[in-house]
């Protein structure tokens, strides 16, 4: 029995069956990596950040950073210690280096204040009026 998938390498698993005898065949199955390097910048000042970056959810760990990475992963979201979230879809390749930068907004009071006074829609509306409460307390 062979296991062909495009994001884990292929496996075989040889085994005997008489008739009318069930088997349960368990693979190893190991993803295919890619290598993803991660940084965080400021869209304002250009400045670059530090933060948190998680794929599919998981996170992978301090921002800047490299992170061997399943070749199928698809969303990345990077978290600054400020609570900015920048988030976007990937495109890796085996054998290949992936480099995103994500453009985030130190300014959240700022975006806060323009939701809160209707200019405009904040990404994160509930963070958005929370940060804008929380600073008017």
């Amino acid at each position: 029995m062979a296991l062909r998938a495009p994001c884990f390498l292929g496996a075989e698993e040889g085994f005997e069956a008489r008739r009318g005898e069930s088997k349960v065949v368990v693979f190893d199955a190991k993803p295919r990596l890619a290598v993803l390097t991660v940084r965080a910048r400021d869209d304002a000042s250009g400045d670059d950040m530090t933060g948190t970056a998680r794929l599919d959810g998981v996170e992978l760990g301090a921002v800047p950073g490299n992170f061997k990475v399943p070749l199928c992963g698809k969303t990345l979201e990077v978290r600054t210690p400020e609570g900015s979230v920048w988030s976007g879809q990937v495109q890796l390749s085996e054998g290949k280096r992936s480099e995103v930068v994500a453009a985030v907004s130190s300014d959240l009071f700022g975006l806060a204040y323009q939701y809160a006074n209707g200019i405009g829609v904040a990404k994160d509306e509930a963070r958005a009026v929370g940060l804008y409460t929380k600073a008017c307390d």
